[in-house]
């Protein structure tokens, strides 16, 4: 009997009992359609989370210590100052690596918005240049960044905000005005521009925590929900805060080499002063995500595991009740080959079947289940054809041992037995 018409008798049995095929094939399309949105989504959040924390500033090294920004957080034992600042900038130069150097004072402040009766905001204020939004990814949504004009003597009060910070303040558009208080009083700020979250896919592990430890301010100002101001003329001497030094490398490589640098002019070791690498931070979250994706390997695979043991004990069932049939084909002279390969082409064929369902059914799953989400799922063709083929295989090998035990009964046994 040649291939073709063992397929078409295979195809004939199949819609002889067709209720049985069907849930059969349902079974099959419910587990293509697992594994091919839960691949899909988690695929996507992969994509969503290493575009996003690129966003972050791979190739920017910071050195922080944490004194001023949180009170009582003790910081370094011996703060960061202009001197630092010189010798960072010194070390970059004589290194030959060219990457720019810019600083920042971070402090607690509280900010309220042009909304009346709006709620007192407490906010990291980040007194800087319009270098700064070089550190990462910056994208405006209103108006602008800082500006050089802005740092010079008697320029109108501006700030720049955060898309949260904005939010919370009330605050649509660039041109609105906001007040922030201090210690040394509060004054009126016109919000120059607001900038958009590089973040998008949120992580909680860094939700903001304003009476946290110092070490943990590093994770605040990637939160962004800050207010940027524009960095005081060294004449009215050294803003309150914590000084952060940033320095941002041509290329991405060259950050390793570049946070020795900064380790080694500020005296990091020495002095207790954090030296941080955006670029290595990043790789250990994605690499943490990465972990995570193998936890859900490990559910689709028991999805699958499920789905073959309950197309097993379909078929099982189903093979009993056909003894006499295989009997029968058995006396017309068809082989154990044959019969067992009628089988399993019966349970590939339903399993195939079942899986070119099961990729729209995933595919819509998969978009339904990312409105309720912060990413898109990431569907490739080619992991869809081969969850239709890894649910084929699952047909075929749930139906190896019916077909195997069929085969191996006597002509005479399989009629007693349909008898």
């Amino acid at each position: 009997m040649t291939a073709g018409a063992l397929a078409g008798l295979a195809l004939r049995s199949l819609r002889r009992r067709a209720l049985r095929s069907a849930l059969t094939a349902l079974t099959a399309a419910v587990a293509v359609a697992t594994v091919f949105a839960t691949r899909g989504l988690l695929r996507g959040s992969e994509v969503a989370l290493e575009r996003d924390l690129h966003r972050l500033g791979t190739r920017t090294v910071q050195a922080v210590d944490g004194a001023g920004f949180v009170p009582g957080s003790g910081g370094a034992r011996d703060p960061l100052g202009p001197a630092d600042a010189a010798a960072v900038r010194e070390g970059v130069r004589a290194s030959g690596l060219g990457a720019e150097v810019v600083e920042a004072r971070v402090r607690l402040g509280v900010a309220s918005g042009p909304r009346p009766g709006g709620r007192p905001l407490p906010v990291p204020l980040v007194e800087t240049v319009p270098a700064y939004g070089r550190t990462f990814d910056a994208e405006v949504l209103s108006g602008r960044f800082l500006e050089e004009g802005d740092l010079a003597p008697g320029a109108e009060p501006v700030c720049v905000l955060d898309a949260e910070t904005a939010r919370e303040l009330g605050v649509a558009a660039a041109g609105a005005e906001v007040a922030v208080r201090e210690a040394g009083g509060e004054r009126r700020l016109r919000v120059a521009g607001i900038l958009a979250d590089p973040f998008s896919l949120r992580v909680s592990t860094f939700a903001p925590d304003l009476s946290a430890a110092a070490r943990r301010s590093v994770h605040q100002l990637l939160v962004f929900r800050n207010l940027y101001l524009p960095r005081r003329p060294a004449a009215e001497g050294e803003p309150p805060g914590s000084l952060m030094i940033f320095a941002v490398a041509r290329e991405r490589g060259d950050a390793e080499a570049l946070h020795g640098v900064l380790a080694g002019a500020v005296r990091a070791k020495e002095r207790g002063v954090l030296v941080w690498s955006r670029g290595t931070w990043v790789r250990n979250i994605v690499e943490t995500a990465g972990e995570q994706v193998q936890i859900a390997n490990i559910i689709w695979a028991i999805v699958l595991l499920v789905a073959l043991v309950m197309i097993a004990t379909v078929t099982l069932v189903g093979v009993r009740e056909r003894t006499a049939e295989v009997a029968v084909r058995r006396s017309e002279g068809a082989t154990r080959r044959q019969v067992t390969l009628q089988l399993l082409l019966e349970g590939g064929m339903l399993a195939g079947a079942g899986g070119l369902l099961g990729l729209p059914l995933g595919w819509a799953a998969a978009d339904r289940l990312s409105t309720l989400l912060t990413w898109a799922p990431f569907l490739d063709l080619r992991e869809g054809v081969a969850a239709v083929g890894l649910g084929v295989a699952v047909g075929i090998l749930a139906a190896a041992l019916p077909a195997r035990r069929a085969a191996g009964w006597e002509v005479v046994e399989g009629l007693r037995r349909g008898a």
